[in-house]
């Protein structure tokens, strides 16, 4: 539901029914990604930085801590120390960033780790299933960067996988 708000441009909507006022809760990851990325987008981002700073230390408070990041490097500077971790929210927040300083290359390896978070390198023995949302918009950052390096074929696939994952 907050998420269809989102893509109605209802941030405000969005931000009531993700209840950002009760805080941020690692129990509810989507609802916290969520959340936090709404705040950003809404020129709220140090609200967005105060309330994943005031979680427990973890991966994932890191993932949100860089995704309320001011700039991709200080995104980078808080998410790669994690990396290893097999946080499928660290690669992506990786991955975001990574795009958005223009680094396609290390954005795609990045996405598609997110996918598989027990890749070789990664520390952890068995991370958790990947969450619908991180597998969602993995394959949506995926299909994006195969399309504009004109791979169309992989585009299209990734593109598909990604609506069939649509949480």
């Amino acid at each position: 539901q907050a998420r269809r708000l989102v893509r109605e441009h209802d941030r405000a909507g969005a931000l009531r029914l993700l209840e950002v006022e009760r805080g941020l809760d690692a129990a509810e990851p989507e609802r916290a990604w969520l959340a936090v990325a709404v705040l950003r987008e809404s020129q709220a981002g140090p609200r967005a930085r105060r309330l994943a700073a005031a979680l427990p230390p973890s991966p994932f408070r890191a993932a949100l801590r860089a995704l309320a990041a001011e700039t991709p490097a200080a995104a980078l500077e808080l998410a790669l120390p994690h990396a290893g971790s097999g946080s499928p929210w660290i690669h992506l927040v990786i991955a975001i960033s990574r795009t958005a300083q223009g680094d396609k290359g290390e954005a795609l390896r990045s996405a598609k780790r997110a996918l598989q978070p027990n890749a070789e390198g990664c520390a952890a023995p068995a991370a958790p299933p990947v969450p619908d949302l991180v597998r969602f918009d993995a394959h949506l950052l995926i299909a994006r960067l195969q399309l504009q390096r004109g791979d169309m074929d992989a585009g299209l696939a990734s593109a598909q996988a990604a609506h069939e994952s649509n949480p």
